[in-house]
């Protein structure tokens, strides 16, 4: 559930309280300190080390909260980038992987939307009879850019948190 933050190790996330139904806040040992901030986008726009002047001095223990998603994102993308992933998948389906794939960054747009929290239940949807779900490790981007060279690619990074990927696998294969 914590987003780590890159530089300093610090772990931001959003919790549910009974005074709030949502609030950033930032775990420290056992316990975790709320962040005067609105949202974890006003956080990402404060900086890790500003948020983190900011953090109450009430601590929280863990049976007063639950932790929700870190984040609600405004886009989400979702890169096919593990190269022994690529070649199980390919192999699965009777291929090779493309040369492409070693050429160019292959990623997919998806529904930022649909993103759950800890302990949430996920809906299982009608359509499927084969749902499945991928670990996966998500970068949260903190400083926008365009055309950023891949040397200075890290300094945008915000941090990074767990992220699992469910897919309705028959669906994939009846769609591709």
């Amino acid at each position: 559930p914590p987003l780590n933050a890159r530089k300093n190790n610090m772990k931001f996330a959003t919790i549910s309280t009974l005074r709030a139904t949502s609030q950033p806040a930032l775990v420290m040992d056992d316990r975790v300190r709320t962040l005067p901030y609105p949202d974890m986008h006003a956080v990402l726009a404060a900086g890790a080390e500003n948020a983190a002047r900011k953090v109450s001095k009430e601590a929280l223990t863990f049976d007063e909260f639950s932790f929700l998603s870190p984040l609600k994102p405004t886009t989400l993308r979702d890169a096919y980038a593990f190269e022994q992933h690529v070649k199980t998948a390919n192999k699965n389906r009777g291929r090779e992987v493309p040369e492409e794939w070693y050429q160019f960054p292959v990623f997919y747009f998806t529904n930022p939307n649909a993103v759950f929290g800890h302990e949430d239940i996920i809906p299982y949807p009608p359509y499927t009879q084969a749902l499945d779900y991928e670990l996966e490790i998500a970068v949260v981007i903190g400083k926008a850019g365009i055309n950023i060279k891949p040397e200075a690619a890290e300094q945008h990074i915000f941090g990074y948190t767990i992220f699992n990927d469910f897919s309705a696998r028959d669906e994939q294969v009846r769609r591709r």
